[in-house]
């Protein structure tokens, strides 16, 4: 995820200015949260802090999530920033610091699901439901875990983790075979759709 793609978010071309701010704060709670894997998310906001495309208010922002992501919680770090961004920071500590539900109850992924059900919950995960997000990562790899799980199920299950993960390339569904690749490759064009031109 670049800096263009970050200009073109808050210029309309992509997502909102709004939308921006409310993803950047989900994934901070993420990561925060060990969610989320850090690599990516952390690059993000090391780019939008460091570079010279955002805006200097939300560079700013970037810059206090990272503090958040390294386990600052004092909601006053944010006080330097304007009035909405600075209760986003106070947002985005009150969610990491709020328990999460537990991974059992309610368990959408343990549900009898189609695989399409699946995917289509792995898209909604994706597109900014943190507790569905949580519930689809510990569910793969508890099928990646089992003895009992069949190897195509456990590539599957690999696969909805790199996806969880942020991973939008074709090239991970590889080694899965047709039936499964062909709707996951439908997933990721989705996807990879949604982030250039997300829907009204």
């Amino acid at each position: 995820m670049s800096q263009n793609y970050y200009d073109d978010a808050v210029n309309g071309h992509s997502e909102s200015y709004e939308e921006r701010v409310e993803k950047l704060v989900m994934l901070t709670v993420g990561v925060a949260k060990g969610i989320i894997p850090t690599g990516q998310m952390t690059l993000l906001l090391h780019q939008i802090a460091h570079g010279a495309v955002a805006p200097p208010e939300i560079r700013e922002f970037a810059k206090v999530l990272i503090q958040i992501t390294k386990g600052e919680r004092d909601p006053a770090i944010g006080a330097h920033l304007p009035s909405d961004l600075a209760e986003a920071i106070k947002d985005t500590i009150a969610r990491v610091e709020a328990p999460l539900p537990d991974a059992g109850s309610e368990d959408a992924a343990g549900e009898e699901l189609t695989l399409l059900e699946l995917l289509q919950r792995v898209g909604e995960a994706c597109l900014g439901d943190i507790q569905l997000w949580q519930q689809l990562w510990d569910f793969s790899q508890t099928l990646q875990e089992q003895d009992t799980t069949p190897p195509e199920i456990k590539t599957l299950a690999e696969v909805i983790r790199k996806i969880l993960a942020g991973e939008r390339q074709q090239h991970i569904t590889a080694d899965l075979p047709p039936q499964l690749a062909e709707p996951v490759n439908l997933l990721l064009a989705q996807l990879l759709q949604h982030a250039v031109s997300p829907p009204d």
